[in-house]
């Protein structure tokens, strides 16, 4: 049995919550392609705010220097159920589209503390200043402009 709708707050930032990966679809001159990263998050008045990092260099970074509008999705696979003698999964998933943006300056630090919260890690284990001036890795958001979720029980 499917349940959609449209963006309700709290099943939004629990699917969220639970996600491990977020696919983004990207495309370049090659044609399109799925990209899955780690990734952050923060939400504000129904905003949801999307961060991840990654090299300033790749197929990934030249895709969005080129073209930075993205599709995105994250899910959740909880298990499986067995109905009339199916096995069916119980996931939950957000997709959505949006624009990929660097950020900088306090933003940049944001999105780190974004990320790595997210992600598990203790701030105190991890060393920032050498993170944030890297000049290789670059720190990017992607303001989600249309979410749908969906859940499967």
């Amino acid at each position: 049995m499917f349940s959609r709708q449209p963006n309700k707050e709290q099943q939004t930032k629990d699917i969220l919550e639970r996600g491990s990966i977020l696919h983004m679809a990207l495309q370049d001159t090659d044609g399109f392609f799925i990209q899955p990263v780690s990734y952050g998050f923060s939400t504000k008045k129904g905003q949801i705010v999307l961060y991840f990092c990654g090299e300033k260099k790749g197929r990934k970074y030249e895709a969005y220097k080129q073209n930075p509008k993205v599709s995105v999705l994250i899910d959740h696979l909880s298990g499986y159920r067995i109905d009339s003698q199916q096995y069916l999964p119980c996931f939950e998933s957000l997709r959505g589209t949006g624009t990929i943006e660097e950020v900088e300056g306090a933003h940049k630090k944001h999105a780190l503390f974004a990320l790595l919260q997210h992600c598990g890690f203790e701030e105190q284990h991890i060393a920032f200043d050498e993170i944030l001036l890297d000049p290789e890795l670059g720190f990017y958001k992607i303001d989600l402009e249309e979410v749908v979720t969906k859940k499967s029980v």
